[in-house]
């Protein structure tokens, strides 16, 4: 479902931590171009049905740790959702499953790690799908951010003592404009403005716009979608991946997101949606975003499966994009 890289013994040489359903693998590496399997060793399997992952050193003794967020308590038990006259078979909306804490490894130093999601106050059971690692407070501590889909997002603070703090309402990430959830997918956390905050991006399902959170200095943070052309770009879109990148080198970073609804169904009972869909490329113009194909369309215009997970960064109409203009003002 998703893969981790960070070097967790300081040996140098850079390792991997690959997500799956019903078990997880760590592969150190040995730096001659082979990888060793050494999840057993390290205790690192999980279980469940993990997604994305993090290394990050939490307690700041110099070593990564290691973050796994898991989705839901599923199994392959038949389970039929949609309109069963129409024949429309699709996955069960996550409100059907309970959800699951995170798992949480702390690196030991000796090749070995230790579970501390409870110690650590990471332990609330929610829908992980992505993590974002960032300062958002500029206190010097690491802090967590995870998008669940159709709950709650967990904003976790650094106290400093060795513990979280689960902030995602107080700090307004928590949900949208109109206090609703969303199906949040993959986030990342980076300064879009030119601020050194960092700010949140995630990605969701169609009619539901991707999010963008601007941070406001003071520990919380602004929804800002529709007033940056997010919301217009993103309606009837459904991303996975994404990423930042300045494509075109003049200052500002903007968004590359790898698009496609989760039901190959989903064209029987919503026909302006669609389960294939091309990436997408939101230009940052300093003043919001737009949708950029010029001189790319070839790319951008054609539909295509779904990203790999973690989904970090549908064909509609072209009158419904607003698209760049050929050049724009460049300042915030």
């Amino acid at each position: 479902m998703g893969v981790a890289v960070g070097d967790y013994d300081n040996d140098g040489y850079e390792d991997l931590y690959v997500t799956a359903y019903g078990g997880n693998k760590l592969y150190h590496n040995n730096g001659d171009g082979t990888f060793t399997d050494v999840t057993a060793q390290a205790g690192v399997g999980g279980g469940g049905w993990s997604t994305s992952a993090a290394w990050v050193d939490l307690d700041n003794d110099g070593l990564l740790d290691l973050v796994v967020l898991r989705y839901l308590q599923w199994d392959f038990d038949d389970i039929w959702c949609g309109d069963h006259k129409e024949g429309h078979r699709a996955y069960c909306h996550p409100d059907t499953f309970k959800a699951i804490t995170p798992v949480v490894y702390h690196n030991e130093g000796n090749g070995r790690f230790t579970e501390v999601g409870e110690k650590m106050g990471l332990a609330i059971p929610g829908k992980g799908l992505g993590i974002a690692i960032a300062d958002y407070d500029r206190d010097g501590r690491i802090d967590l951010f995870v998008a669940n889909d159709s709950m709650p997002e967990f904003l976790f603070h650094n106290n400093g003592n060795g513990r979280f703090e689960e902030k995602g309402l107080l700090s307004q990430v928590a949900v949208d404009e109109d206090g609703r959830t969303y199906a949040a997918w993959v986030s990342i956390s980076k300064t879009l403005t030119t601020m050194v905050r960092p700010d949140l991006v995630v990605d969701n399902l169609a009619n539901q716009m991707y999010a963008i959170y601007t941070n406001a200095g003071d520990g919380t943070f602004t929804y800002t979608t529709r007033s940056t052309g997010m919301g217009r770009i993103s309606m009837l879109h459904s991303g996975w991946g994404l990423r930042l990148i300045d494509y075109d080198n003049d200052g500002w970073k903007d968004l590359l997101i790898a698009q496609g609804h989760d039901l190959d169904t989903i064209e029987q009972t919503n026909p302006q949606l669609h389960y294939r869909e091309p990436m997408l490329l939101a230009r940052n113009t300093g003043h919001g975003f737009c949708r950029c194909l010029r001189g790319l369309r070839s790319v951008f215009m054609k539909p295509g499966r779904r990203a790999a997970w973690p989904r970090a960064i549908s064909i509609t109409t072209a009158a419904s994009m607003p698209w760049c203009p050929p050049t724009t003002d460049r300042r915030m």
